[in-house]
């Protein structure tokens, strides 16, 4: 499964990177061409059968009572590792450089379709990761399972502090973000506030924090 996700992440830094598609159109194809692959191979159809000791990995309790799971863990594994790749290494340096001004950073010299490539790969392993520990809590692969969740992700980056123009965020910030969401989210459900009802709040707050991020890029021009 990582290895696919590296693999399909891959496929959207070369189009991005020496195709020149823009990336937001890109990666929206590739995601409908990724979906439909998904629905041929199971046929539309639950995969059932996930084993016990699958789950456990990816979705148990780790003390019995607690609210912490393996996930969780998971979770702050995943976000020290690039935290600390994002301030501590060279591609961390390159990638906060690229998002920062791409023409800058090509002429010091710094193959930029590299970096852009690498982040993407680092990109579908990240989200093959998310769909594994999905399928530990369903107990099933539904070819359905996630859609839309790309605008909750988005929302909680531009929430976290990250910016549309690039060099701008951090792990934290983001992971403060999603709980946000998160939050969100649950309360909205917790009200019985209607589905369609919470499209519209979450697009609201997506807006709002694209806003905020245009204001302040003008306000620091």
């Amino acid at each position: 499964a990582l290895l696919f996700g590296a693999l399909f992440g891959f496929v959207n830094g070369v189009l991005v990177s020496y195709m020149h598609l823009q990336p937001f159109i890109a990666t929206m194809g590739t995601m409908q061409m990724y979906r439909g692959i998904a629905y041929v191979v199971t046929k539309g159809l639950p995969i059932s059968g996930i084993s016990s000791t699958y789950r456990k990995i990816f979705y148990s309790e780790i003390v019995p009572g607690w609210l912490i799971r393996t996930s969780s863990i998971i979770l702050v594994l995943v976000a020290i590792i690039f935290g600390i790749i994002l301030r501590k290494t060279r591609f961390g340096s390159y990638l906060y450089a690229v998002g920062g001004n791409e023409e800058a950073t090509k002429l010091s010299g710094i193959n930029v379709n590299y970096v852009k490539i690498g982040a993407y790969i680092v990109s579908g392993l990240c989200a093959t990761i998310a769909g594994m520990i999905m399928i530990a809590k369903l107990g099933t692969a539904e070819p359905t399972a996630a859609q839309n969740y790309e605008m909750d992700a988005i929302g909680s980056c531009f929430i976290g502090g990250a910016s549309a123009y690039g060099g701008v965020g951090t792990v934290p910030g983001v992971i403060v973000g999603a709980v946000l969401m998160g939050i969100i989210n649950q309360g909205m459900s917790i009200m019985g506030t209607d589905q369609n009802m919470q499209k519209v709040v979450k697009g609201l707050v997506l807006l709002a924090a694209v806003i905020f991020d245009v204001v302040s890029k003008k306000k620091s021009e």
